[in-house]
């Protein structure tokens, strides 16, 4: 009896553990927020100069552009399709709706939600700053708007990001938990390298991108957890 009373509170405890805590990179996740809305706003500060792209970005694009090869190109295109504005609408519309279904409304919109910020500020940021692209002759997909930041990256790391970080707390393994957040924040970088491999943006376009959509990603899951800390503690909880 005692045992069995024993094993349903700890079954309740763990039914109850907080949501964030339970996606393996709470304790990181403000740092990471923070680290990254300083890095976009450092490296916007530096690309909104006039005398163009820095000197890592110029050394950068001669090395990609001069070692790529067309094995290479042929992964950068796909990877740049996934990241496309319009696929990465259709995914967020399919992931939002698959998560509602076993998800609260409030979760399941999360992904959604960091895209479309996340995709406004990014179309802010180009018209303010302005930055022109590489030169047009290393472009191996056609691209008018402005360079900074990367709009494929940051759509992706937005979208990739939150969708890994409302899926955590589903896997059972702390491990895995934490594999998933870094794998899918991986594939959005590697849709960031792509658009460099494809000569259309600059190194520090990519990073930037993906500073600003993992930003918007951690930023919406900490509001969430804080939406369901007060609720879960009530009116007199404080």
């Amino acid at each position: 009896m005692a045992s069995s009373e024993r094993g349903a509170s700890s079954s309740k405890v763990r039914t109850h553990e907080p949501w964030l805590a339970k996606t393996g990179v709470a304790p990181w996740l403000p740092v990471c927020f923070l680290a990254c809305a300083v890095a976009v706003l450092a490296i916007g500060e530096d690309a909104s100069e006039p005398h163009g792209p820095l000197p890592l970005d110029r050394r950068a694009f001669r090395f990609v552009i001069g070692h790529r090869t067309d094995a290479e190109v042929s992964v950068a295109r796909a990877l740049s399709h996934l990241g496309d504005p319009v696929a990465l609408a259709v995914l967020a519309l399919v992931v939002g709706v698959w998560l509602w279904m076993s998800r609260p409304i409030l979760d399941a919109a999360v992904p959604a939600l960091a895209l479309v910020a996340a995709s406004a500020t990014e179309a802010i940021a180009k018209q303010i700053i302005g930055r022109p692209r590489p030169p047009v002759a290393y472009h191996l997909v056609h691209e008018s708007d402005a360079s900074f930041p990367s709009g494929h990256t940051t759509g992706s790391a937005a979208l990739f990001v939150a969708f890994a970080l409302v899926l955590a707390p589903e896997v059972r393994s702390r491990v895995a938990r934490r594999g998933l957040v870094v794998g899918f924040a991986v594939l959005a970088a590697a849709v960031g390298a792509s658009r460099l491999l494809l000569g259309v943006h600059w190194l520090t376009d990519v990073v930037a991108g993906w500073c600003l959509g993992t930003a918007w990603a951690a930023g919406l899951v900490l509001l969430v957890a804080h939406a369901r800390a007060r609720t879960r503690a009530g009116p007199g909880g404080g």
